[in-house]
């Protein structure tokens, strides 16, 4: 038939209709998708060129190589601001992807989230797949966000939780976490991450599988889980793989909500927007350190606040909104000031002080004499 293109259908239709539709959708050209697609690629390490007849050649039903299909669906799920697997685009999708998508969501069965860190991390640890070559989905955000502030509104009354209580369950899991967290600085997040998420996908969540344990027991646990699935993602960041941290740290903010912790919560969403800002994202930068003060405001932590106004700066600063920006540091300075030391703060943010801003923080602008 003159004019049909190889792999098309009757009359020019795509192979691949999924892909044309979500293009048609997005409002994304062929040069636009491909020249994404490239840039994307190089900040995760993998070089690529392709053009115009390249996505010509994925409308026909061309199944892209490696981990290109996760970078077409990264590109148009941030155009369309919600979360795209491949395989809702057309690709085949092999059997690691419906994790690796399942970890994007913030789901309201906390039994969901625990099968899908539990299968995350097993899959993480024997590396089936390229699994650390996952990409950073900004557009996903957006529903973690939402979903955390409405349980923020729906549970503004719950009770802050009391220590844990001695010999327990859960004090032997604050224990291996302080043990990671002196590994973490001694040698390198990504020296301890195998180990943190062995321990939280073997241990941990079959501990929240398991029923029977008292309220106050089971909040505590999974406070603590959250903290290790944070620490899981802050390890994989260090070690470049910034897709898989984008993953554990949405699982850590939804099992935050089932532990109640507050400071952690806002942690979680420091750590999400640090992510966010260092890999080109400003705007969700600023709008998860946001949800983070509305989070910790009133949780008794100025250290945690500090850090979560020096993210919204970090964010001000790349988007070139240096008074807003100043505003954000000049926050950060007061909670500073505010706090009464770490050891009255939260075990979750005692590693902040005035130091932090030359470590993970990151300086914003020079300060003056600084």
């Amino acid at each position: 038939m003159p004019g049909a293109q190889p792999g098309s259908g009757r009359q020019g239709a795509p192979a691949n209709a999924a892909l044309a539709a979500a293009l048609k959708e997005s409002g994304c050209s062929y040069a636009s998708l491909a020249h994404r697609v490239n840039e994307l690629g190089r900040r995760q390490g993998h070089e690529s060129n392709y053009d115009k007849a390249s996505v010509t050649r994925w409308l026909q039903g061309g199944q892209p190589r490696g981990n290109t299909p996760e970078l077409i669906a990264a590109v148009l799920s941030h155009r369309l601001g919600r979360p795209l697997a491949p395989a809702e685009l057309g690709f085949i999708a092999d059997r690691q992807r419906p994790v690796v998508a399942r970890a994007l969501a913030y789901r309201e069965d906390v039994a969901e989230t625990l099968h899908t860190l539990a299968e995350l991390g097993s899959t993480d640890i024997s590396r089936r797949s390229l699994l650390g070559a996952v990409p950073f989905v900004a557009g996903a955000l957006v529903t973690p966000q939402r979903e955390w502030l409405l349980w923020l509104v729906e549970n503004q009354d719950t009770p802050r939780l009391t220590s844990a209580a001695a010999g327990g369950r859960v004090e032997q899991v604050h224990a291996a976490i302080s043990m990671f967290d002196e590994m973490d600085n001694r040698f390198g997040g990504g020296q301890v991450r195998a180990s943190i998420v062995l321990y939280l996908s073997t241990e941990v969540v079959p501990m929240l599988q398991q029923r029977g344990a008292p309220p106050h027991e089971r909040r505590q646990l999974f406070t603590a889980a959250a903290k290790l699935a944070a620490m899981a993602g802050w390890s994989s960041y260090d070690n470049a793989e910034y897709g898989l941290a984008q993953r554990y740290m949405t699982q850590a903010l939804r099992l935050c909500a089932e532990g109640g912790d507050r400071v952690l919560g806002g942690q979680i969403l420091a750590g999400l927007s640090h992510l966010s800002t260092n890999l080109g994202q400003p705007e969700a930068g600023v709008e998860l350190a946001r949800v983070g003060v509305a989070t910790a405001k009133h949780a008794g932590s100025p250290l945690g606040l500090m850090r979560l106004h020096a993210m919204a700066a970090r964010g001000h600063a790349a988007l070139d909104q240096p008074r807003e920006a100043s505003k954000s540091l000049r926050a950060a300075d007061a909670q500073l000031e505010a706090s009464r030391g770490a050891q009255q703060e939260s075990p979750w943010v005692r590693f902040l002080d005035h130091h932090y801003s030359g470590g993970r923080g990151g300086p914003v602008f020079p300060r003056p004499g600084g």
